[in-house]
């Protein structure tokens, strides 16, 4: 038996979802950080913002300074009089769950071919 089977290419685009999705989680991780953040450090609570780096990806970050005051809470530092600072995380937990909400967003994105 013999035959020829002819393909269609899918017209799929779910880009408007997935910046969406992105956005949204974006939006929502940079609150909760601001929220956890440790408040005897003046402005690096207000500090927390995001921004999109191109279409698919965006940075959630800091403009507090000094610019690594946000790695010397979460992971801990040495003190001027040379005693240990317990570290504070508040941004990986929050990275986490966050992760794990983009992912289930985008696993419920409905595809539907476009024509």
């Amino acid at each position: 038996m013999s035959g020829s089977v002819t393909m269609k290419p899918l017209n799929i685009d779910i880009s408007e979802q997935v910046l969406e999705a992105l956005k949204d989680v974006s939006e929502k991780c940079t609150e909760e950080i601001r929220d956890r953040s440790p408040r005897e450090y003046g402005k690096y609570a207000a500090g927390w913002t995001w921004d999109m780096i191109d279409d698919h990806t965006s940075a959630v970050h800091n403009t507090a300074t000094p610019k690594r005051l946000a790695l010397w809470l979460e992971f801990g530092h040495r003190a001027r009089d040379g005693s240990s600072v317990p570290p504070q995380e508040h941004i990986r937990p929050v990275y986490n769950r966050y992760k794990e909400q983009y992912l289930n967003k985008l696993k419920s994105i409905k595809i539907e071919s476009t024509k």
